[in-house]
């Protein structure tokens, strides 16, 4: 009898397993991911470039971590900077051509000259939305500098790659 009924409920779960089937089911929709661009550039090292000597003048004065550049950016980026004018201008407006200052990565070796037309100084190399970089200063001016404080304004621009 044990037997008996346990061949029937076999049977029966068979048949009830042969009868259930899998249904699937979808549904449409759209997902909007604008562009995501940011550039937050913050003064780390704001202090006074002084040359006292003439080997100051020959081999330049390095700030390390002038700045800090953090860009957010969701597509393929690059970020280009320069000199704003065709001349810096110290305090009493004397003008000294562009050209002196040098900006690089901080884990970089190639320092890069600015001028006042855009040069590339970083660009994505990762897949990384959010990217923080440390910028290096070299300031190497000739020997026909007037002596003076001269103020420098840099641009950056962050644009599509």
């Amino acid at each position: 009898m044990k037997a008996c009924i346990f061949l029937l409920s076999c049977l029966c779960a068979g048949y009830f397993a042969a009868g259930q089937k899998t249904l699937t089911a979808s549904v449409a929709g759209s997902v909007d991911t604008p562009p995501l661009q940011s550039l937050t550039i913050t003064m780390l090292n704001e202090h006074l470039v002084n040359f006292g000597n003439l080997e100051d003048y020959k081999t330049g004065k390095v700030v390390p971590s002038y700045c800090e550049l953090r860009v957010r950016c969701n597509f393929p980026w690059q970020v280009t900077a320069a000199l704003n004018g065709n001349s810096v201008y110290d305090v009493y407006q004397n003008a000294s051509p562009t050209g002196f200052i040098s900006i690089k990565p901080a884990n970089s070796s190639n320092y890069i000259p600015l001028t006042n037309s855009p040069v590339k100084i970083l660009q994505s190399d990762n897949v990384n939305i959010e990217n923080t970089y440390r910028m290096d200063v070299k300031v190497l001016p000739d020997l026909n500098f007037k002596d003076g404080v001269y103020d420098i304004n840099l641009s950056f621009v962050l644009s599509a790659q």
